[in-house]
Formats: structure tokens, C-alpha cells, sequence
């Protein structure tokens, strides 16, 4: 009897060990993966990077007289030095200007370029410099950022910061849009650019205006303009361009009705049963169409991954926006109401491009 326990227990025990050592491979395996696919990603960072670099060797001097130049076009003083630095960006945003204060995304790009400072010479001022941007591609200015002028007047108000300071009346806005009207046919401004508003940044002091891209109708959801000028006096202090992604056919086979149904039942099946029972009471769906570029909706391995298609498609975008976010009913939960679910999908072939997380508090269970 006690030999029998004796083997029952080495038997259980040897059982035991070789789940264990099963568990012990597959996670070795599994981390193995994904370790080769990090060190993959990460050499394709690598080798992206330095042929960005590449592609900025020997501008240095080019990219000041751009920005230079820039500064004659429009008549600015530019500053009494430069300090340039090279800087390439992989899956992060063009480094944006402090003037704004818009709704666009912060979204995916991938390029080299040439960012510096011009500084002035003055002791008396804390801010002093001149931010621009050339793109080492195109060997355009895409980004310009007057903080020495935009500071100079948020001393002479008062204001310890742009947002502390006392602004005066801004002039009215057909006024400011003259001004950027003229500033605009100054700039480099592709074809397939459109105006698309203007926006009084009360607590900057700025006015801007902005332009999108767009093809038959529908705009690109990450190519766009924006001009800053000093809301009171209309002097230039910021401009960005983003224009990267490839065009694409703007045929749309899916209707908006189809696009919805689809949407609905990822969310139908993301969400608790107790929220579908409330769904038109607690949610209102918004649709629209945009042209995106799908690439950057794929998940990285890790946030080194390089980025580099910037092929487009046109897109429906469908949102789930909560219609009480702050008055939950009972038994609903309030993360839940201020969570805003997005599916982006393909306008010509119905695939789902892209669809929100949900938090694990909320989803179906």
C-alpha cells in the first residue's frame, strides 16, 4: 500500500513537472518570438534612420538659407544666430507649433529633417528663439514658430505665460482672414489644398487659419496647413504644413447605412448586455468620410517600429459619442460614458481598417 502511494505521488510529481517544463517551452518560445521580431523591427528602425540621416547629410547650410529665405519672403526678423541640429522622426509627429491649440491628431510620419533655432540678441528676454523646420525631401519650410515675438507681446501685456496674459481685442475675423489670405499666396500652397476656417485662440492671443487637403470632396485626414497670426496686430508668428500621404481612389462601394451596421456589431460584441439595452439612449453614432492612411492603425511590436507606407485610402469613419457622459443610469459604468469607440472601415471593400480598445472594466464578459 505505501509502495502504491509512493509511485502515485512520483507519477502526480513527474505529471507535474512536465506541465511545467511544457509551460517553461512555450513561454521560452514565445518570448523567443517576440524578442526576433523586436530585434527585426528594431534593425529596420535602424536602417530607416540612418538612410533618413542620409538624406540630410550636407543640408545644414541649405536648410538655413531656406529658412532664411522664408524670412525675406515675409519680411521678418529672423534672429542675429542659428543653431542647427538634424533630427529624424520615426513614427512620431511633426514637432508642432505652441500657437495651436486645434483638434487635429497627433498622428504617424516618418522622414528626416532639419530643425533649428534662430536666437536674438537680447539679454533682456528669457524666450529668444525662432523655431523652423526643413523637410530634408522636399528642401521645404514646413514649420515656423515665432516664440521671441509671440513672448515679446505677452510681456508688453503683462503675462508671466501666453496663457496668464491679458490679451487685447482680437480685430474681427474677415480682418485676419485678409491677412492670411495674403499670406497665403505667398506660401508654397499645393492645389489640393482648401480652406477650411478660422479659429481665435483666445488665451494665445492668435488667430489661425487653417487649410486641409482634400481629393473629389474628401479630405486626408493627416495633410494640412495652419497660418498663426497675432490676433490684435495680424503679424505673422506660425505656420506648419503636413503633406505626406500618397492619393488613392476615392471610389466608395459601401454605403453609410452598411458602414453603421458593421460598426454596430463590433460594438455589440465588445460591450455589456446592460449598455446594448440602453444603446440609442446612452450613445448618439456620428459618420464621415476621410481619406486615411492605414498604416499607422497597425499595431507595432514595440514603438520603434518604422513606419514608412504612406498609402491612403478612403475610409468610413464611425464614432460611438456617450450623449450624458456625466449622468450615468444605474448600473452603467461611468468609464464606460466617456469612452469614445471608433471603427475605421475601408469605404470600397468593407474591411475593418481599425477599431477602439475597450476597457477590460467594461467589455462583454
Amino acid at each position: 500500500m505505501k509502495n502504491y502511494k509512493k509511485i502515485s505521488f512520483l507519477c502526480l510529481a513527474s505529471i507535474c513537472v512536465a506541465i511545467l517544463v511544457y509551460f517553461m517551452g512555450l513561454f521560452s518560445v514565445r518570448a523567443y518570438r517576440d524578442n526576433k521580431a523586436y530585434r527585426e523591427n528594431q534593425n529596420k528602425h535602424n536602417v530607416l534612420k540612418a538612410s533618413l540621416s542620409k538624406s540630410c547629410e550636407g543640408f545644414s547650410e541649405d536648410a538655413v538659407m531656406k529658412a532664411k529665405e522664408f524670412c525675406n519672403r515675409f519680411d521678418l526678423a529672423c534672429g542675429d544666430s542659428q543653431v542647427p541640429s538634424s533630427w529624424v522622426f520615426i513614427d512620431y509627429t511633426v514637432p508642432e507649433s505652441q500657437n495651436r491649440q486645434s483638434s487635429w491628431l497627433r498622428l504617424y510620419r516618418t522622414y528626416g529633417t532639419k530643425t533649428f533655432m534662430f536666437e536674438k540678441n537680447d539679454p533682456s528676454r528669457i524666450l529668444k528663439e525662432i523655431r523652423f523646420g526643413v523637410d530634408c525631401k522636399t528642401k521645404e519650410v514646413y514649420l515656423y514658430d515665432n516664440k521671441w515675438q509671440h513672448w515679446k507681446y505677452v510681456e508688453k501685456y503683462g503675462g508671466s505665460s501666453p496663457f496668464k496674459t491679458r490679451w487685447p481685442e482680437p480685430m474681427l475675423e474677415k480682418n485676419a482672414k485678409q491677412i492670411v489670405d495674403r499670406i497665403a499666396q505667398r506660401m508654397v500652397m499645393p492645389e489640393d489644398m482648401v480652406f477650411d476656417g478660422m479659429k481665435n485662440e483666445i488665451t494665445l492671443g492668435v488667430w489661425n487659419a487653417f487649410w486641409v487637403r482634400k481629393k473629389d470632396g474628401y479630405a486626408y485626414e493627416d495633410d494640412w496647413m495652419v497660418i498663426s497670426i497675432m490676433a490684435a496686430t495680424g503679424e505673422l508668428i506660425g505656420y506648419e504644413k503636413r503633406y505626406r500621404m500618397q492619393p488613392c481612389p476615392t471610389v466608395a462601394n459601401i454605403t453609410r447605412e452598411h458602414a453603421i451596421e458593421i460598426a454596430r456589431g463590433i460594438f455589440r460584441n465588445k460591450v455589456p448586455d446592460r449598455v446594448l439595452e440602453k444603446e440609442k439612449d446612452l450613445f448618439t453614432v456620428s459618420s464621415n468620410t476621410l481619406i486615411v492612411q492605414p498604416s499607422r492603425y497597425k499595431r507595432p511590436v514595440n514603438e520603434s517600429e518604422a513606419i514608412t507606407d504612406t498609402s491612403s485610402r478612403l475610409a468610413w469613419v464611425i464614432e460611438y459619442h456617450p450623449s450624458e457622459p456625466d449622468n450615468p443610469p444605474e448600473g452603467i459604468n461611468l468609464y464606460l460614458l466617456h469612452m469614445h469607440f471608433k471603427v475605421i472601415i475601408d469605404a470600397a471593400t468593407g474591411e475593418v481598417i481599425y477599431t477602439s480598445d475597450v476597457p477590460s472594466s467594461v467589455t462583454k464578459k
